[in-house]
């Protein structure tokens, strides 16, 4: 509290006993030494208080700045360029098979698991915190399942196989059991075989569009299959052993469309 100095001499004035051999000026000196004193132990107790909050006020900008700047997470990327599935653990023992000419990035923190997926995985996830698999096409967010998701120019398709996902493409929402599947190009739910892309040396392509499964086959077998039709059907089937003609005649097939041979290894579908 502050005190006023006319105050502060009243008091002092009050208790100041006057001895009989001092002067007029000796008492007056002896005040001001006393209003000094009493001015100086205010302020200093004041100052303290100030001293003592500041490391605090560092110390706690200091973990706001550790929390914002360096949060806790895990973080990997892989890609595979090789015409091989390429299987992967992620950090939170969760696995990824990763198809030919895709690639994941992974990031965890304390909320939840994400993956960025361009082109196709097949993911298997522990239980835990949430877990999303974002693309350009749409987005699956999961606890603990398996399923594949298929990401290929404007298409997203996902397949589950166990457990449960919730797909979200443009704005519909979809939730899948084991044995249902969806694709933006439908935006209806589907039914299928449960049989894995990969699996024993087979390529398996289970309702899947035909624009997909010649992508496919271009990075997986080297074959170059155009579609010069207007036409774009879920197909499936199972290719193992076949040649280039082979295939290209099955397609054509189950398509209901014509084909022809323009190159070594190069066709066109009409």
């Amino acid at each position: 509290m502050k005190v006023k100095k006319e105050k502060l001499i009243e008091n002092l004035l009050g208790s100041f006993q006057v001895p009989e051999l001092k002067s007029e000026i000796e008492i007056w000196s002896s005040l001001n030494d006393r209003i000094d004193l009493e001015t100086k132990v205010v302020s200093i107790k004041k100052r303290s208080i100030l001293t003592r909050l500041v490391p605090f006020a560092a110390a706690a900008s200091i973990a706001i700045a550790v929390v914002l700047f360096f949060p806790s997470s895990n973080s990997l990327s892989f890609k595979n360029d090789s015409k091989d599935v390429l299987i992967k653990n992620f950090p939170d023992g969760s696995v990824v098979t990763l198809s030919p000419q895709s690639e994941v990035s992974f990031v965890e923190n304390d909320e939840s698991r994400e993956v960025i997926l361009d082109g196709e995985a097949f993911f298997q996830v522990e239980k835990g915190i949430p877990f999303f698999v974002k693309t350009d096409n749409g987005s699956v967010s999961v606890l603990g399942t398996s399923f594949y998701v298929t990401d290929r120019e404007d298409l997203i398709d996902v397949k589950c196989f166990t457990g449960k996902v919730k797909v979200r493409t443009g704005d519909n929402d979809f939730v899948l059991v084991k044995g249902e599947g969806v694709s933006n190009l439908v935006a209806e739910k589907y039914n299928h075989s449960s049989v894995k892309k990969y699996q024993q040396d087979k390529l398996s392509f289970d309702n899947i569009a035909l624009s997909v499964v010649l992508e496919d086959l271009r990075i997986n077998s080297g074959v170059t299959i155009v579609n010069l039709s207007n036409s774009n059907p879920f197909v499936s089937l199972q290719l193992e052993d076949e040649n280039n003609l082979e295939m290209v005649s099955i397609l054509s097939t189950i398509s209901n469309l014509n084909y022809r041979q323009v190159g070594e290894a190069t066709f066109e579908l009409y």
